[in-house]
């Protein structure tokens, strides 16, 4: 799914810091979208299937909305933790692997498919009051094995 609106995500920085880059031409990037970068320009887009991994690297969360024109820059947390939505997690997932869903700004899933899924990070704590996880980002370029 798509977002079509800004999004309230509560962010929590630890770790992780705030990189403003370009957002690629006519792509909108709403607050609190899932973002990632384009190896082969370094711009913003939201996640894509196109052979994820290879094309493609997780960000992190969008922090303002932002239509891109080649030149705007938008303000993304990399690394760092937030809470988020996982329809079918429960509490025996923490410490497992999220991914971004193929083609979305805002759906995270617990299995990751070879170039049509990212992964974004790890499951740190859940919340079962508002059903909601958090997520321990992984910054551009790690891997996710290096998270604790």
């Amino acid at each position: 799914m798509a977002l079509s609106a800004n999004r309230q995500v509560d962010t929590y920085p630890g770790q992780g810091i705030i990189i403003e880059p370009i957002v690629t031409n006519a792509v909108q990037i709403y607050a609190g979208a899932l973002c990632s970068i384009l190896l082969s320009t370094g711009a913003l887009v939201i996640p894509t299937s196109a052979s994820a991994s290879t094309v493609q690297q997780f960000a992190g969360i969008a922090l303002e909305k932002v239509l891109g024109d080649g030149v705007k820059r938008c303000k993304v947390l990399m690394g760092g933790y937030f809470w988020h939505a996982l329809g079918s997690g429960t509490v025996a997932d923490i410490g497992k692997k999220v991914y971004s869903a193929s083609n979305s700004d805002d759906t995270i899933t617990l299995t990751g498919t070879v170039n049509t899924t990212q992964c974004i990070g790890s499951i740190v704590a859940y919340d079962p009051v508002k059903d909601l996880f958090l997520i321990q980002s992984k910054r551009l370029g790690e891997n996710i094995d290096a998270i604790s």
